[in-house]
């Protein structure tokens, strides 16, 4: 008779910064930072008190620039 349990635990999360930057008054930078940290983790033992952990962590990193002129009057 074998004995085995099986427990898995899944954690997404995702975070996300935004930031305006004026250049030269006449372009705007706009800086967006998409850090998605994904955590998985799977906890196994048997009757024979043999304990496997497996340990998983992903991260994945999105950085996105956008140059754009910004529509201010000229005086």
């Amino acid at each position: 008779l074998t004995l085995s349990h099986t427990l898995s635990h899944y954690l997404s999360v995702s975070l996300t910064h935004t930031h305006t930057y004026s250049l030269y008054r006449s372009h705007t930078l706009f800086l967006s930072l998409s850090h998605t940290i994904s955590l998985s983790a799977c906890l196994s033992y048997s009757h024979s008190l043999a304990l496997i952990h497996t340990f998983s962590l992903y991260l994945t990193h999105s950085i996105t620039l956008t140059l754009s002129p910004s529509l201010s009057s000229h005086s």
